[in-house]
């Protein structure tokens, strides 16, 4: 997002270090507390809609584990944790598939009460009974895609961790703790409006793991906030983290409210108001709130300051207090390329992309539905590497241009008129056309095509009509479970969501060691680490997929849900 007034999030484009309507009750301003657990499902087995929707005030505690930092493991030592003892096809150094596979038997076995030697014996029949049997420790046989309504954000990602668990053969009781958010804290909070109304908000934050640190993630303002959404986009957060090897677990908040509807004024004293309900439940070493849909540098900074109002801190400067709130305006303790980084990040796995698969990116066409801060910032690197965009698209429509679009100038539209609506032929001087629907955009003959928008845009019909090599994930869970069989089959790669957008946080991370050290790195100091980040990032995840002849998004959540289960076998799970 800009650092100027908050946008309305109706560009459709996710800024966060990443939107189902969520029904809450309003009554007595401020929080609820109630020692009720998290839902669970006592039989062990998976609803098609894990969470409900919910409409009480209350604070949801869990039980298993506390908060605080601990040590993080480096890359070389998880990939020997994950079978990094071997060679692979390449440049000599990979995992050996043979010391995974029996490890991951001897795992199966030890929980049956065998031995390996008896399972070397094993006729097939038993293995396969043995699978079995951990797929139901796993919540029951996974949801098939294809025959299970994938039709919400939530039920997406609680089925994509649930194949890599039964795929990695997680330890079920780790499996059962990711399932469920630690914390889900809902808030309602009065505010006089500029009329002299007075109007109720619900704001809400839900804290889903802080295994390897301090929460991590956004707040948005958008009408359609909803609890389910929070917690699906929470559960991803703290896979993006995981996969990254940032010390953050993974949150996400916001409130239910259209940013168009209020003053400039109005959404200052909103925010405050609502820094002042989350005050108990943040802080940098507990729960790190950063900009999303519909909020910016400009929402950060007023946080910023009613938390040190209602801290007692007399400073801005005071480092502590800087780094509760990231994606702040460089002049409140931002960090430079906070912007773009998420944008930058999509960028660079695609450059990797090409270069592991010997794809010159010169000349190449790709299309971009979404063109706020992630899909602007993508597309002007893009042009960097020679590629050319020749379909556009945003909530007002979508646009094609056989000869290819001048990014800046579309960039520099959009931020003017704040959408697509009224680009046309004048400005570009060559023709351009209109596309009728999602569908036929999607058909456009290209080389990328890169979602930036919202979660589902492309779903059955969708992944049928894509002509391309590559979809690049800009956006949180763009694709259907239904729609990548059909990309799987069609041969089509993913580069998914946790590693494409992932630039985001790991940016935000070094904002909050900036704040907490007092530093301030300059802006190719930034973009070198980010570069190092996500190429070392992507590199890993094509290591491991070649070696377990699995997606980019399966290799991506065995790292992240690796890390994530040797953390918790260390420090001994519950206690």
């Amino acid at each position: 997002m800009d650092s100027g007034s908050p946008v309305s999030a109706s560009s459709a484009d996710t800024a966060s270090e990443s939107e189902n309507p969520g029904a809450f009750g309003t009554g007595a301003s401020g929080p609820v507390l109630s020692l009720t657990p998290s839902l669970s499902n006592e039989t062990g087995e998976v609803p098609a809609a894990p969470y409900s929707r919910r409409a009480s005030r209350t604070i949801h505690i869990g039980n298993y584990v506390d908060g605080g930092l601990v040590r993080r493991e480096s890359n070389c030592d998880l990939m020997k944790n994950l079978g990094d003892a071997g060679s692979s096809a390449g440049d000599g150094t990979g995992v050996d598939t043979k010391l995974l596979e029996k490890d991951a038997d001897s795992r199966v076995n030890q929980k049956a009460g065998k031995s390996c030697d008896q399972s070397d014996a094993a006729t097939l029949g038993n293995k396969i009974k043995l699978q079995q049997d951990e797929q139901a420790a796993y919540g029951g046989c996974q949801q098939k895609r294809g025959t299970e309504p994938f039709d919400d954000v939530l039920t997406l990602v609680q089925g994509q961790i649930q194949k890599a668990a039964v795929f990695m053969r997680i330890d079920p009781e780790v499996f059962e703790i990711l399932r469920h958010p630690k914390n889900q804290i809902t808030i309602n909070f009065p505010v006089k409006l500029g009329s002299g109304a007075l109007k109720m908000f619900t704001g809400f934050r839900v804290q889903h793991n802080d295994l390897l640190g301090p929460c991590k993630g956004g707040l948005r303002f958008h009408p359609e906030v909803g609890m389910e959404d929070a917690i699906a986009l929470a559960q991803w957060m703290t896979i993006k983290c995981s996969l990254q090897d940032l010390p953050f677990g993974g949150a996400k908040g916001g409130l239910s409210l259209d940013v168009k509807d209020f003053s400039k004024e109005e959404l200052e004293e909103i925010s405050r108001s609502f820094c002042r309900g989350l005050y108990p439940y943040i802080g940098n070493n507990k729960d790190i709130p950063a900009p999303d849909v519909g909020t910016n540098a400009q929402v950060m900074d007023w946080m910023m300051d009613e938390y040190n109002k209602v801290s007692g801190s007399a400073s801005i400067t005071t480092c502590n207090m800087k780094s509760v709130f990231t994606g702040k305006s460089l002049e409140c303790g931002g960090s430079e390329c906070r912007e773009e980084a998420t944008g930058r990040g999509v960028a660079l796995c695609i450059r990797e992309w090409a270069k592991i698969n010997g794809f010159d990116l010169k000349g190449k066409t790709y299309i971009l539905q979404g063109f706020g801060n992630v899909g602007s910032h993508t597309a002007a690197i893009l042009s960097t590497y020679g590629m050319v965009l020749i379909g556009v698209g945003d909530h007002t429509g979508y646009l094609y241009s056989r000869e290819g679009f001048n990014v800046f100038k579309l960039k520099a539209f959009v931020e003017e008129h704040r959408t697509l609506q009224g680009y046309s032929r004048d400005l570009e001087g060559f023709g351009i056309q209109k596309i009728a629907s999602r569908k036929e955009f999607f058909g456009i003959p290209c080389d990328v095509v890169i979602p930036a928008a919202l979660q589902l845009q492309i779903l059955e019909e969708e992944a049928a009509a894509l002509d391309c090599k590559l979809v690049v994930e800009a956006a949180n869970g763009p694709i259907s479970g239904p729609a990548e069989d059909i990309l799987e089959r069609k041969q089509i790669c993913i580069i998914p969501d946790i590693l494409a957008n992932s630039g985001g946080v790991v940016v935000s991370y070094y904002e909050w060691i900036q704040n907490k050290q007092d530093w301030f790195w300059g802006e190719d100091h930034v973009r070198t680490k980010l570069t190092e980040k996500m190429t070392e990032t992507y590199q890993k995840v094509h290591q491991l997929s070649q070696v377990r002849k699995c997606s980019l998004r399966m290799a991506s959540y065995v790292y992240a849900l690796g890390r994530l289960e040797k953390v918790y076998r260390k420090r001994g799970k519950f206690r």
